[in-house]
């Protein structure tokens, strides 16, 4: 199986107290934007 990773962003998910590095990879070439804890990142290059 070949998925092609147009971008991805590093991240940190919080769960009581614990903190979980990750990185989510974004392979849909139409997001342009995000919104993560009220706040929005954007995507272009």
């Amino acid at each position: 199986m070949h998925i092609e990773v147009d971008k991805y962003v590093q991240i940190t998910i919080v769960i009581d107290s614990f903190e979980f590095p990750e990185t989510m990879f974004i392979v849909d070439s139409f997001v342009k934007e995000i919104e993560v804890g009220g706040r929005r990142i954007s995507l272009q290059s």
